[in-house]
């Protein structure tokens, strides 16, 4: 396979095993597929408001069922190619896939059925360990690498970020399994899901994105400077908003969310338009199916910035909770529902290929990496998000319990045609009998 830009610094021979990643990619549409299964239970009583167990619980099926899933198996793939660091004791993966499908299901069950304490407290032990796991070996490999760059340095902030949004998680669950809340329960959610949704998801998005659109989309390469600046807002949005967690919860709110700003602005309107200008300018001019989720993902990333901003700013009890859904919907299945979703086709298909296929190139006919999943199945699964995408955007503005549960069926149709992805993929061999 000839190089493409961006492939030039990759270390592919570090690569983990196919099993490895592929089994958090695999994993991740299940969690969608439960989630459209609650809308369709619960209906329009999980868009009321955001605080209510059922309601959290549908919020983690897609920052840690979806979103989570996919961004440990890039990380796992990405770190001894893209850092040239081998994870150490890279096994513990299976363990750590093992735990975090495991805590999600007992999460899910908890937030939908029971609200028994043991059930939240096992729930959350399961994740925290396996996030641990995960913390420690990856975070080890990362601290080793001596690649330069934006794109390791995302990626180490992104996993501090996730450690953080481990410990405040870990530390208000305790609130939900008999336990006392660490303090302001309204100021601690929204410092939670700031530097989960910005940090966390945000900072590797944008660390991966580096690297990943030159490789497979021949834009040109990212200036470093500006992703320096992307970076270095992220950061100190980060740090600043830990800092509001000092102060008196009657001030910290209003200040944590102007701390907040600056990784706002550069993920969801700066980071957008470098992505989209480097799509214009990209030397392949050949239709992508799978650069559409990109596209949309930033067209929707200041949709995303402007539904926040009116969450904060919107006073009205019944207004003020719809937005802060719609927030959560946009930001969760939206900009980085859309990119994931986008990049699974993409990488799928890649580490099938490269695994599989590529060396026996030269030998015997092996397929283009690119037709190993079909673009019809492909433009289904974009047509398919954008309809749920759209639909339950609906369901939080009018609060229409029969837009809840259609949002929830396009979301089941979502979920399936994503995992059909991975039947396709893993169901792919080379013809071996064909060897000279």
């Amino acid at each position: 396979m000839s190089q493409s830009p961006g492939m030039e610094e990759l270390s592919l021979d570090q690569a983990p095993p196919l099993a490895i990643p592929m089994s958090f990619f695999a994993s991740a549409p299940i969690f969608l597929i439960l989630a459209g299964l609650a809308l369709v239970w619960r209906g329009g009583e999980l868009f009321i408001s955001p605080w209510v167990p059922a309601t959290l619980g549908l919020a983690h099926m897609g920052t840690l069922g979806f979103l989570g899933l996919v961004m440990l198996g890039a990380l796992y793939q990405m770190i001894p190619v893209v850092a040239v660091a081998r994870v150490p004791a890279i096994r513990l993966a299976h363990g750590v896939h093992a735990l975090m499908v495991l805590g999600l299901l007992l999460l899910t069950y908890w937030s939908m059925f029971s609200m028994q304490p043991g059930w939240a407290a096992a729930a959350f032990g399961c994740i925290v360990l396996a996030v641990t796991i995960f913390a420690v070996t990856a975070g080890l490999a990362l601290l080793r690498s001596r690649t330069p760059g934006p794109t390791v340095a995302g990626m180490r902030l992104a996993l501090l970020c996730l450690v953080i949004v481990m410990v405040l998680g870990f530390l208000m669950s305790r609130g939900w399994s008999a336990g006392p809340f660490p303090g302001d329960r309204s100021l601690f959610i929204q410092v939670h899901f700031s530097i989960a949704i910005l940090g966390w998801v945000g900072g590797l998005i944008s660390a991966v994105g580096w690297q990943v659109l030159p490789m497979f989309y021949m834009t040109p390469e990212f200036p470093k400077r500006q992703a320096w600046t992307v970076f270095g807002c992220v950061a100190f949005s980060v740090a600043a908003v830990l800092c509001t967690l000092l102060l008196e919860p009657d001030q910290a709110s209003n200040l944590a969310a102007f701390a907040a700003l600056p990784a706002a602005c550069a993920i969801w309107l700066w980071h957008p338009f470098l992505v989209t200008s480097a799509i214009r300018k990209r030397r392949r001019k050949r239709s992508d199916p799978s650069l559409r989720f990109w596209r949309i993902a930033m067209y929707l990333a200041p949709i995303t910035a402007f539904s926040g901003a009116a969450a904060l700013w919107v006073s009205h009890p019944t207004w003020g909770a719809r937005f802060d859904l719609l927030f959560g919907w946009f930001a969760i299945l939206g900009w980085a529902g859309l990119v994931m979703h986008g990049m699974l086709t993409r990488i799928g298909p890649f580490l099938v290929w490269f695994h599989r296929f590529s060396p026996y190139v030269g030998r015997i006919p092996v397929p283009a990496m690119r037709r190993l999943i079909p673009d019809r199945l492909m433009a289904a699964g974009f047509w398919l998000h954008l309809a749920t995408l759209t639909l339950g955007a609906l369901a939080i503005l009018f609060a229409n319990d029969w837009l809840a549960r259609g949002t929830g069926a396009l979301l089941v149709a979502t979920g399936i045609v994503i995992a059909t992805y991975f039947k396709t993929l893993l169901g792919q061999h080379p013809d071996l009998s064909k060897l000279p």
